[in-house]
């Protein structure tokens, strides 16, 4: 026992104050775990399996994985969900490309390899036919404003002729605020460059808009065609995107700390006011 302004502190005070302080730090450490798992975990499913588990399963996860971490402390817990719905739905907003996977060359005549293994593709012997490309504007939903433009044309091989199906086609975009993307137009004139694999959201649309190219200029589609994107460089494209993944990891994380701060800093304030009163 220790007497502290006439009042006297048992061993069992220091026991209860002990654990709590440990127990934050261990939910500070939960939440930090818990914020990259939800990154990971909805950048994999939306680069390499299907978009709609990439959003659905890790917004589904938030209110149990809130819970491990938070446990019963009911303070914690709204914002616990808030922002883990928020980092691990972020993804679908990032992914475009794959995360990981080899350039694999594709020598004239032989087939378009399609699996995770492959993130992008050398393709010297194909050609884009810009004749038959269409233009469509891009917005976020109905009734949004447009934020920029989508260009989609076949990209075949040499000798190819128009009665014979697309299964390739190469997308590119434009941004209204003049941001110039990877994946701008003006990279389907250049040589040396590279063909990545679009991944993501973004996919549906692109393969519903290379069936209405199909459809207009008369040409025929493959049920489920692949895109690419042309772009200077696949490992540049993909070291952009790990840097916005990285950048929801950082800000996130902070906002874990600056929150249990504040909540320490609450509870020091209440145990000093109650002591008071003690006193």
């Amino acid at each position: 026992m220790e007497a502290t302004g006439g009042r006297v502190l048992s061993n069992c005070d220091h026991m209860n104050t002990q654990p709590a302080t440990l127990n934050f730090r261990a939910i500070l450490v939960l939440g930090l775990l818990t914020i990259v798992f939800q990154v990971a975990l909805g950048s994999i499913l939306m680069a390499h399996l299907d978009p709609v588990p990439g959003i659905i399963v890790p917004f589904v996860l938030t209110i149990p994985l809130s819970m491990i971490v938070v446990n019963r402390k009911h303070l914690l817990r709204l914002p616990c969900i808030v922002i883990f719905a928020m980092v691990g739905t972020a993804p679908a907003m990032i992914i475009d490309v794959p995360l990981w996977g080899r350039v694999m060359d594709v020598p004239e005549g032989e087939p378009v390899t399609i699996n995770t293994t492959v993130a992008g593709y050398t393709m010297p012997d194909w050609r884009i036919e810009t004749q038959f490309k269409i233009e469509e504007p891009l917005s976020a939903g109905r009734g949004n404003p447009r934020y920029g433009h989508r260009q989609i044309a076949p990209l075949v091989q040499e000798g190819w002729m128009p009665s014979e199906p697309v299964k390739v086609w190469v997308a590119a975009e434009t941004r209204v605020s003049g941001r110039v993307v990877p994946w701008h137009p003006v990279l389907w004139s250049e040589a040396n460059g590279e063909y990545v694999r679009l991944t993501g959201q973004g996919v549906t649309g692109a393969q519903l808009a290379a069936k209405r190219a199909a459809k207009k200029h008369e040409l025929k589609c493959v049920e489920e065609p692949l895109i690419v994107m042309r772009v200077a460089s696949v490992a540049d494209v993909q070291y952009r995107q790990y840097r916005k993944l990285g950048t929801v990891i950082l800000i996130a994380s902070v906002v874990w700390c600056i929150l249990l701060a504040i909540i320490v800093a609450i509870r020091r304030h209440r145990s000093v006011r109650a002591n008071s009163w003690k006193g």
